[in-house]
């Protein structure tokens, strides 16, 4: 009975689909595994509009001078 079995070779579109979904994978896995990124420090005008709003908000005190 075995002998009538005959292996099943994959075509070159089953070969290249399971290239693309591990690719895929991999891109997916790497977005996860690598540290985001906070808009904050890409983004100079934010920080200082922010610090602005932070020093409105609890102003820093004058040194006088010695």
């Amino acid at each position: 009975m075995l002998s009538l079995v005959t292996p099943h070779e994959p075509s070159t579109a089953d070969v290249l689909h399971a290239v693309e979904a591990l690719a895929a994978k991999v891109d997916r896995l790497h977005a996860l595994l690598s540290p985001r990124q906070s808009a904050l420090t890409l983004d100079p005008d934010e920080i200082a509009r922010t610090m602005a709003q932070l020093r409105q908000a609890r102003p820093l005190p004058k040194e006088t001078p010695p």
